[in-house]
C-alpha cells in the first residue's frame, strides 16, 4: 500500500500560561472553536463531529492523574478519528480534559483505519495532550506522521478472533458496556485493541460505522456508539438508551467487517434521482415562494425509504459554493433540514444581512429560507410520517443549540440571533418556545423523555454547573448571562432565572417572583447521584483546598448585572457559609426573645402609672381598662398589691362586666346595665377610637341589635373598618377609621326603602 499520512490537532484553550503555584501549565478556560494546532486543515465532516461533542468527555470526570481515554470513530466511511483524552489544570486548580486528536483519510472502505491509527500510535509511545504546546513561545509546528501501512479490515474466522465473534453473536443490543480491566489481550496487546476489535464485529452486524470508548467515566451521546469500556462499574449509565441489533448473519465466513450502509447499498439508490430532487424543489420554490406538492413527496418518499444512507452524497457542490442568489439560498435551506450538522452557514448568512430584524421585521431573499422551512415542516406533517416529522423538528433544535451557543460566544449578529428565535414569528421562534419546554423538563422534571442531542447536550451542560459549581470557571458561567435577555423575550422565567444564577449565583426580585417555588428549589439545590456523588468525590478533595485563593482572585472585579448596581460574590465554601448563616440565624432569635421578654415586662410595668390629680376619675376608668386587658395578671398583683386600692378587680364579675364584653349581646347588655362608662371605655380604647363619644355612638350601635345574629354581623362591620384602616404614625389613619365607624352607624340609623315599598305592594 502506498504511504499514508497521520494529521493532527488539540483541543483549543484559552490564556494559556505556566503557574508557578501548581507547577504547571493552566488554562483560563475553553475556547469555543474547541480545535487548536492542527497540522494539516480539518475536514468538515471531522470539525463537526468534534464541535458537536461526539467525542466529548464529561470535564468533571477526567482520567486519573497519568491515565488517559480513548475514543474513535469512523466518519462518513472516509476518515478515521482516534481521539486520546487526558486529565489538566484550570487557573483555578480545577480539573479539565486535553484532547490529542490524530486522523486519516482512509484509502478505501475496506481500510481498517482506527486500527491503523491504534498501532501507529502505540509504537510512537502514546503521544498524549499537553497544555504547554498551546504557549505560543515555546509550541512548534505541529508535526504530520507516515505510515507505510494501512491495515485491512479483518474476516473474523480467524481462531484467536473467535472469543469476540462469540461476545458480538449473543448480544441483542448496542452499546456493549463492560469494565476495564487493563490486562493485556492475547497476553501481549493493551486492552483497548480487543475493545477496538469487538466494535469492528459489531460494526458489521449493526451495519454502522465503527465507534468506540475506552477507559471513560462519563462520555456524551453513549447510544451513538457500539462497545464501551468503561472506568468503573459506577459509570455505567443505568438508563442508557440501547438499540436492537439485527439478527446475526448465519452464513457469513466470507464476510469481511465493512460498512454496508455505505459500501453495499449506494449501488442501489437512486442518488442521481435523489439530487435532481432536491435541486428542483428549491428552484421551483425560489421562482414561485412555494412548495411542489408532486416533488416534495418524492423527498419524503426518499427519506422514507433511505433514512439511514449517507445523505451527504446527494449534495450538489457546485450549488453550495455557487454565487450567492435567491435559488442557492433556498437549496442551503433545504440541505440544512436534511443535514444539519453538514452545512448551517446559511443560517449566519441571514442573520448577518443588513435588513434581517429590521425595524419591519421583514426581508425580501432572507426570509424566504425562513418561510422555506415553515413549508416544509407544515407538508411533513401531511405526510404523516413520525420519522420525517422528527428528522426535521430535529434539525431546527440542532439550530437552535447553534445560535444559543454563539450568543453565550459573543459573536457578530447577537441581536439578529435573538431576534430570530424570540420575535421574527417564524417556525423558529416557535419551535424555540417547545425547546425551552424540553430544556426545563430535561433540568427539573423526573419525567424521563427523549430529546434531540444537541438539545441534551445544552441541558446537560446547564444540569453539570448546578451540579458542580466548583468545577466551573468563571468566564464558562458568565457566558450564560447573555442568554437571559432572550428567555425572558418568551417569559421563560424558569431558564432565566437559572441563567441568572449560574452567572451571578442569585436571581434577581423581578425574575424570582415570577418562578414557581419548587423550580427555585430545586435551582438551588439539585442534587447529585448517589453514582455521581461517588465519582466526583475525589476530583473535589484537591480543588477544593485552593478554592478560596482562585475565588478570592476572580472576585477582585464586581460583577454586575444588566440594570442593577452591584452582584454579590460567588459563595466561597457552600457548607461553611450554610453552617455560618444557621449559627447567625439562632443567635439572632435569642436577640428577638430577649427583646420581646424586656417590652413585656416594661410594657407591664407602665400599664400601673402614678394616680393624676388633674383627672382621677379618667387615669382611674383607665386603670380598670388596662388591668383587664392584662387578664388579672399575677405580675401586677404581686408587685403593687396595696397601690391603688380603690380600684375594683378586673374580672368584676358582681357589676356584670366580664373581661370580653364583646363576646355575645347577651355579656354586652349586662355590662351596660352596670357600668354604662366603663363599657364606653372598653369599646374606646378596644377600637383605639379617637373619641368617646364615637364610643357612645358605637356603644347604642351594638346594644340595638335585635338578636344575637345581628351583633355579631354588627361586629364584624366594626372590625373590617379597622382592618381596612390601620393606625399609622400620622392622624391620617385614625381619622379614617372613626369616619368610616360614623358611617355605618348612620347606615342602621335610616329606615329601609324597600320594606316600605314591598309593605304598599301587598294586596
Amino acid at each position: 500500500m502506498s504511504v499514508v499520512q497521520i494529521y493532527q490537532f488539540c483541543r483549543a484553550f484559552d490564556n494559556v500560561r505556566y503557574s508557578e503555584v501548581y507547577g504547571c501549565y493552566v488554562s483560563g478556560g475553553y475556547a469555543f472553536e474547541k480545535i487548536a494546532r492542527a497540522s494539516h486543515e480539518v475536514p468538515p465532516e471531522i470539525r463537526e463531529a468534534v464541535i458537536n461533542d461526539y467525542f466529548k468527555l464529561n470535564d468533571n470526570y477526567p482520567p486519573e492523574t497519568g491515565d488517559f481515554a480513548l475514543i474513535a470513530r469512523e466518519i462518513d466511511d472516509k476518515y478515521s478519528v482516534l481521539a486520546v483524552a487526558n486529565r489538566q489544570l484550570d487557573d483555578g486548580g480545577r480539573p479539565t480534559i486535553g484532547y490529542k486528536y490524530f486522523w486519516l483519510d482512509k484509502s478505501s472502505p475496506d481500510v481498517d483505519g482506527i486500527g491503523t491509527l491504534i498501532y501507529w500510535w502505540l509504537n510512537q509511545n502514546q503521544p498524549k495532550f499537553d497544555m504547554a504546546e498551546l504557549d505560543k513561545q515555546l509550541s512548534q509546528s505541529p508535526q504530520i506522521f507516515r505510515v507505510h501501512e494501512q491495515y485491512k479490515k479483518l474476516i473474523f474466522e480467524e481462531d484467536q478472533l473467535q472469543n469476540i465473534k462469540r461476545i458480538v453473536v449473543e448480544e441483542n443490543k448496542i452499546p456493549y458496556t463492560v469494565v476495564v480491566t487493563k490486562e493485556l489481550w492475547r497476553k501481549r496487546y493493551p486492552e483497548y485493541t480487543k475493545l477496538h476489535y469487538l466494535a469492528l464485529c459489531f460494526s458489521d452486524r449493526a451495519t454502522r460505522l465503527n465507534a468506540w470508548a475506552w477507559n471513560v467515566h462519563k462520555i456524551a451521546y453513549p447510544e451513538r456508539f457500539l462497545a464501551i469500556f468503561y472506568a468503573t462499574q459506577e459509570d455505567i449509565p443505568k438508563n442508557i438508551s440501547k438499540q436492537p441489533l439485527p439478527s446475526p448473519q448465519k452464513d457469513n465466513s466470507n464476510t469481511s467487517v465493512s460498512t454496508p450502509t455505505k459500501e453495499n447499498t449506494t449501488q442501489t439508490v437512486p442518488v442521481q434521482k435523489i439530487k435532481k430532487c432536491l435541486k428542483d424543489i428549491a428552484r421551483i420554490f425560489a421562482d414561485t415562494d412555494e412548495l411542489d406538492s408532486k416533488k416534495t413527496e418524492e423527498l419524503f418518499e426518499y427519506l422514507a425509504k433511505y433514512p439511514n444512507e449517507n445523505w451527504s452524497d446527494f449534495i450538489d457542490k457546485t450549488t453550495l459554493q455557487a454565487i450567492h442568489d435567491k435559488f442557492t439560498l433556498i437549496y442551503k435551506a433545504e440541505i440544512y433540514l436534511l443535514l444539519p450538522k453538514e452545512k448551517s452557514s446559511f443560517l449566519i448568512e441571514i442573520l448577518n444581512s443588513t435588513n434581517f430584524g429590521n425595524s419591519s421585521g421583514k426581508s425580501t431573499s432572507n426570509s424566504i429560507a425562513i418561510e422555506f422551512h415553515a413549508q416544509l415542516l407544515n407538508a411533513s406533517y401531511k405526510y404523516q410520517n413520525e420519522q420525517i416529522i422528527n428528522r426535521l423538528v430535529f434539525s431546527i433544535y440542532t439550530g437552535i443549540s447553534y445560535l444559543l451557543n454563539h450568543l453565550m460566544a459573543d459573536h457578530n449578529g447577537s441581536n439578529q440571533i435573538e431576534f430570530l428565535l424570540t420575535q421574527s414569528q417564524s417556525i423558529w421562534s416557535k419551535t424555540f418556545l417547545t425547546y425551552a419546554e424540553l430544556v426545563e423538563k430535561r433540568i427539573f422534571s423526573e419525567e424521563e423523555i427523549i430529546v434531540e442531542e444537541s438539545l441534551e447536550t445544552f441541558r446537560q451542560k446547564i444540569l453539570t454547573i448546578l451540579q458542580e459549581p466548583k468545577n466551573i470557571t468563571l468566564a464558562e458561567r458568565k457566558q450564560y448571562e447573555k442568554l437571559v435577555s432572550t428567555f425572558i423575550k418568551i417569559n421563560h422565567y424558569p431558564l432565566a432565572g437559572t441563567f441568572c444564577y449560574i452567572s451571578y449565583r442569585f436571581i434577581p426580585q423581578d425574575i424570582l417572583h415570577l418562578i414557581d417555588n419548587e423550580i427555585y428549589r430545586k435551582i438551588q439545590n439539585i442534587q447529585l447521584s448517589s453514582q455521581d456523588k461517588s465519582n466526583s468525590n475525589n476530583e473535589h478533595k484537591n480543588s477544593e483546598a485552593i478554592d478560596n485563593k482562585s475565588e478570592n482572585n476572580r472576585s477582585q472585579k464586581k460583577q454586575k448585572l444588566p440594570g442593577k448596581t452591584t452582584t454579590p460574590k460567588r459563595p466561597k465554601r457552600r457548607r461553611e457559609i450554610n453552617n455560618r448563616i444557621w449559627f447567625i440565624l439562632f443567635g439572632i432569635f435569642l436577640v428577638i426573645v430577649v427583646v420581646f421578654v424586656t417590652a413585656i415586662i416594661i410594657l407591664i410595668i407602665s400599664r400601673n402609672p402614678p394616680p393624676n390629680n388633674n383627672n382621677q376619675d379618667q387615669s382611674h376608668i383607665q386603670n380598670i381598662r388596662k388591668n383587664e386587658k392584662e387578664n388579672n395578671s399575677p405580675v401586677n398583683n404581686l408587685e403593687n398589691p396595696s397601690a391603688n386600692s380603690t380600684t375594683p378587680s378586673t374580672t368584676n364579675t358582681s357589676s356584670g362586666c366580664s373581661t370580653d364584653v364583646l363576646s355575645n349581646l347577651e355579656v354586652f347588655k349586662a355590662c351596660n346595665k352596670t357600668d354604662k362608662d366603663k363599657l364606653e371605655v372598653e369599646l374606646r380604647d378596644n377600637y383605639k377610637l379617637f373619641s368617646t363619644a364615637i364610643a357612645e355612638n358605637l356603644r347604642k350601635y351594638y346594644l340595638s341589635s335585635k338578636d344575637e345574629n345581628q351583633f355579631q354581623d354588627r361586629k364584624f362591620k366594626i372590625q373590617k373598618c379597622q382592618n381596612d384602616n390601620p393606625i399609622k404614625d400620622n392622624s391620617n389613619g385614625r381619622d379614617n377609621l372613626d369616619n368610616c365607624i360614623k358611617d355605618i352607624i348612620q347606615k342602621s340609623l335610616k329606615p329601609k326603602r324597600s320594606s316600605v315599598n314591598n309593605s304598599k305592594q301587598t294586596p
